[in-house]
C-alpha cells in the first residue's frame, strides 16, 4: 500500500513563569511592585506600559490586569497580575468661623464620602478645640483667654478601607472682647488741642462729643481729630467724650457689655484784666495800691525799674508804696500777665497790660 515518511522536530518546553502579587488592593495614588520570576536568560514584556525587566512598579487610578510574558528559546508563558484601585474618600469643604467670648459655639459636623471617618488636628488649642481628635468637633461656649485674637486652624483626613483622602483645612478663630480707654485732656481758649487716639483693645470705634460748642465735632471713628478749643466765657467748660470699640474677625464683630468708655475735656478761658492807666506821682509821694481786675484773681506783673521803690517781680495787687526823691523823671513799665488757674495748677495765660 506504500509508505509516507513524517519528520517530528523537538521544541522546547516553554519557561516556566509566576508574578507576585498575583492580586493586591492599592489606594488611589498609591503604587505597587509586581516581580515576574522564570527560567535564566528568560526576557520579560509587561502590558500596559512596555516594561521589559522583571520587576515594574506601577501606580494605576483604576482597577488594572497586568500581563508579563516571559520568552525563552523562542517559547513564551504568559502570567497575569490584578491591582484593585481603591478610591480615596473624599471630604466636603467647611466655612471657616469666628465667634465672640461667651458665644455659643455650634458642632462642626463633617460630610463626605458614604462610610469615611475622619481625623483632625487643632494647630491652637487656645481657640478651645483641642489638639487632635476624630469624628465631628463638639460643641462648646467660646472663652478667650487673653487678649488676643485665637485662631485654630483645623485640618481634617478623611478615612476608608485603610485610604487617605485629600486633607482640608478650615479655621476657627475667637474674637477677644473688645476694652478702649483714654484720660482727660485740659487746654486753654485758643490751643490746638491734638487729635487723641483712643488706648485698647479693638478694631474700630465709634465715639460722640457731648459739647460741640469747645470746637470738637459732635461724633466719628476712631482718631478724634485736632482742632482749635474755643471757651470766650469765664468759666471752665468741660465736654464728655463717649466710644463705644468693636472687635471684628471674619464676618464677626463683638462688643462688650461694661459701660463705654469716656474721656473728658477740660476747656478753659484765657485769664483777663481790665486795662489800668499810667501813674503819675511827684518825688518822694504815697503810690497807692493798684488793684487788678478781671476773670481772675491770679495776676503776675514785672516791674522794670526797681529804683522807684518796687520789687522787680510779684503777684496779685501792688502794695502802696512810697516813691524815692529823684532829681529827674524816673519811668518804670510794668507788665501785668493774667493767669486762669484749674485745680490742678493747669493755667491759661492771657493778654499782658502794660502800663507806666
Amino acid at each position: 500500500r506504500g509508505i509516507t515518511n513524517v519528520t517530528f522536530s523537538l521544541m522546547p518546553s516553554p519557561p516556566p513563569l509566576t508574578v507576585t502579587p498575583t492580586n493586591t488592593t492599592i489606594c488611589a495614588g498609591a503604587s505597587t511592585t509586581m516581580t515576574a520570576s522564570s527560567s535564566q536568560g528568560a526576557t520579560f514584556l509587561w502590558s500596559p506600559g512596555g516594561a521589559t525587566t522583571a520587576s515594574v512598579t506601577v501606580s494605576p487610578t483604576t482597577t488594572t490586569t497586568y500581563t508579563c510574558v516571559a520568552t525563552l528559546n523562542g517559547v513564551s508563558s504568559t502570567a497575569t497580575s490584578v491591582v484593585n484601585v481603591l478610591a480615596a474618600p473624599v471630604v466636603n469643604q467647611v466655612s471657616s468661623t469666628a465667634y465672640c467670648d461667651n458665644q455659643y459655639v455650634p458642632p462642626t459636623v463633617f460630610s463626605g464620602t458614604a462610610g469615611a471617618t475622619y481625623s483632625w488636628t487643632n494647630s491652637n488649642p487656645l481657640n478651645g478645640v483641642q489638639a487632635s481628635g476624630t469624628g465631628n468637633v463638639t460643641p462648646y461656649f467660646a472663652t478667650v483667654l487673653s487678649n488676643s485674637l485665637e485662631t485654630g486652624n483645623i485640618t481634617v483626613i478623611p478615612s476608608l478601607n485603610g485610604c487617605a483622602g485629600t486633607p482640608m483645612t478650615f479655621s476657627i478663630s475667637l474674637v477677644p472682647t473688645p476694652s478702649a480707654f483714654q484720660f482727660d485732656w485740659d487746654w486753654c481758649h485758643g490751643q490746638t488741642a491734638t487729635q487723641v487716639v483712643w488706648q485698647g483693645n479693638y478694631t474700630s470705634i465709634q465715639w460722640t462729643n457731648s459739647n460741640t460748642s469747645i470746637g470738637q465735632v459732635a461724633s466719628g471713628s476712631g482718631v478724634l481729630p485736632a482742632f482749635t478749643a474755643i471757651n470766650t466765657g469765664t468759666s471752665t467748660i468741660i465736654s464728655v467724650v463717649t466710644a463705644t470699640p468693636f472687635y471684628s474677625f471674619g464676618g464677626t464683630t463683638c462688643t462688650s457689655s461694661a459701660p463705654p468708655a469716656t474721656f473728658e475735656y477740660r476747656i478753659y478761658p484765657v485769664g483777663t484784666i481790665n486795662p489800668n492807666p499810667n501813674i503819675n506821682v511827684c518825688s518822694g509821694s504815697v503810690i497807692p495800691a493798684v488793684n487788678f481786675t478781671g476773670n481772675t484773681n491770679v495776676f503776675d506783673w514785672t516791674n522794670s525799674n526797681t529804683s522807684i521803690g518796687l520789687a522787680g517781680i510779684g503777684t496779685g495787687s501792688i502794695p502802696s508804696f512810697t516813691a524815692p526823691t529823684v532829681s529827674s523823671i524816673t519811668t518804670a513799665t510794668i507788665i501785668v500777665t493774667p493767669r486762669y488757674f484749674t485745680s490742678s495748677n493747669f493755667y491759661c495765660d492771657g493778654v499782658a497790660d502794660t502800663f507806666l
